[in-house]
């Protein structure tokens, strides 16, 4: 792994785990993820993704109500990340 910034230069061989989010490096992987906060959430959900993470806000008038939007939007995410195989 290199990493550059401006005029400095470091180079470590990678010898555990995956780079960021994914096997196939960082690249591809943020063309899949950058796709999660265009899913069509419904108007009681708010999707805010920063990095490699993402959180689903949800409301509603009960508590029951909250959970069952949040649950319909969270097998959208699951059916993309199937689809994608993420």
């Amino acid at each position: 792994m290199i990493l550059c910034a401006n005029t400095y230069r470091k180079e470590r061989k990678v010898t555990k785990g995956c780079p960021q989010c994914s096997c196939c490096g960082p690249d591809l992987s943020n063309v899949l993820y950058n796709t999660l906060p265009d899913l069509d959430f419904s108007s009681h959900t708010k999707a805010i993704a920063f990095a490699d993470d993402l959180a689903i806000l949800t409301y509603g008038e009960t508590t029951a109500e909250a959970e069952a939007y949040t649950n319909s939007e969270l097998a959208k995410v699951e059916k993309l990340a199937k689809q994608n195989k993420m």
